[in-house]
Order: structure tokens, then C-alpha cells, then sequence
């Protein structure tokens, strides 16, 4: 069993992302010494500090949040701010609602959900790559079908 050890991780690393990467980095962290996933966890700079850039990250890959079944089911419509930090490689490294319209019905879980689904194109500074946060505001609004039901 410790000669497959090495081996499984590997395999969990490599295979890992392509079915949603949360193993993989959980394996991922688990590898690092406390110093490095905390040296990990700084890399990403406060929301409220300022870095500037050229050019703002654009979304390439939008992925729409899935609609609480509970929230539709009870016509409960609403809206989420999310702020998001994408790093110098156009993925979404951290999210986190920054205001939410109502609490507690699943919105504020889906639109975190989509958040770390979404890829960008990087902000620029300086003609590099930057990371950077930005926030948006997701909107759960029901069809007329949905409504009548």
C-alpha cells in the first residue's frame, strides 16, 4: 500500500481536474507543509486592496448559476453581489457574496457555485497578466412559465 500511495496521488492530481478538481486540491493541499498553504492562501491579496491594472478581466467561459429548486418552487425571485479574485491565468481563485436580497433560500450557494465555473480573459498591467477582484451581481428571476406554475 505505501508503494501505491505516491502513485493514487498522482493519479488524483492528474485525473483530479478533469471531474471538478476539488480531490485533487484537497489531495493538492494536503502535500504542502502549513507554512506553504498558508503562503498559498496569501498569494491571494485582500478585496479591499487596490491593484491596478490597464485592463479589466473579460469573461470568456459564463456559466449561469442553477436555480434553487425550493426558490422556484415558491416563486422566490432575488439577487446576489459576488466578488470574485481571478488570477493571471483567467480562473477563479476565490469567491464570496458581498450582498444577497434575501437569505437563506440557496441563491447566495448557486451563484458561488457558477462563480469558480466561470474563466476569464486576465486583467493587464504593465502588458503582464494580474490578479485581480472584481464583483458582479447575479440576478434569479423566474419566466412567466415558472411564475404560473
Amino acid at each position: 500500500m505505501r508503494k501505491l500511495l505516491p502513485f493514487i496521488v498522482i493519479m488524483l492530481l492528474v485525473i483530479g481536474p478533469l471531474y471538478g478538481g476539488d480531490e485533487a486540491k484537497k489531495v493538492d493541499k494536503a502535500l504542502l507543509s502549513s507554512d506553504e498553504v498558508k503562503k498559498a492562501d496569501e498569494a491571494i491579496p485582500s478585496s479591499d486592496k487596490f491593484i491596478p491594472v490597464e485592463t479589466m478581466p473579460e469573461m470568456i467561459k459564463k456559466v449561469a448559476p442553477e436555480y434553487p429548486e425550493l426558490a422556484k418552487k415558491a416563486g422566490i425571485e432575488g439577487y446576489v453581489f459576488i466578488q470574485a479574485y481571478i488570477d493571471k491565468t483567467g480562473a477563479v481563485k476565490k469567491a464570496k457574496v458581498i450582498k444577497s436580497s434575501k437569505k437563506d433560500n440557496g441563491f447566495e450557494e448557486a451563484a458561488i457555485k457558477a462563480a469558480y465555473l466561470c474563466l476569464y480573459q486576465p486583467a493587464i498591467q504593465n502588458g503582464k497578466p494580474v490578479g485581480v477582484w472584481i464583483s458582479y451581481k447575479v440576478k434569479f428571476a423566474l419566466d412567466s412559465e415558472d411564475k404560473d406554475k
